[in-house]
């Protein structure tokens, strides 16, 4: 995916999520050529592994001569369920222009246990517990969606795929 931010105050929002499992390989690059001044750009992605899955995300926030007082950050949170993954993250900022402001993050972590806890002390079960977890991390994106059977399917194959 390669975009472009070119107007005065432009916007730029991406929100993304993913589920991989038996060994399913997903390799994310998105490149940001940002232009314009005063402008936003945010790539929010979050995301689920288990079952030997693999991931690479290449995010680039590329601030271009001219794109003064702009502002740029990339995020992704990946949760893993089980010690088999492999997840890599290559954020990268570059600038050719003074007075930017770029953010970079990434995280990889098993679910806390703590939250377990706390689900399971409400009466949830341990599988429960890490599906209400893993469905608060997809849903927010999910729920945007258009299409309603999209959202429904999606859903259901989530629900799906956490009880194997």
């Amino acid at each position: 995916n390669h975009s472009y931010v070119v107007g005065t105050k432009s916007n730029l929002n991406i929100e993304g999520s993913y589920f991989l499992e038996k060994e399913e390989f997903f390799d994310v690059l998105y490149n940001v050529d940002i232009y314009g001044k005063l402008t936003s750009t945010d790539i929010k992605i979050n995301g689920i592994q288990k079952d030997n899955s693999k991931k690479v995300f290449r995010g680039t926030l590329d601030f271009k001569r001219g794109a003064k007082a702009s502002i740029g950050s990339e995020e992704e949170y990946v949760t893993l369920l089980d010690k088999s993954v492999r997840s890599k993250s290559l954020p990268i900022i570059l600038c050719s222009e003074e007075n930017i402001t770029g953010n970079h993050s990434a995280s990889a972590g098993q679910i806390d246990d703590d939250m377990l806890f706390y689900i399971m002390s409400r009466g949830f079960s341990m599988d429960e517990a890490k599906s209400l977890i893993v469905k608060a991390r997809l849903v927010p994106v999910i729920d945007k969606l258009p299409d309603e059977k999209l959202r429904d399917d999606l859903l259901e194959q989530l629900k799906n795929n956490m009880i194997k």
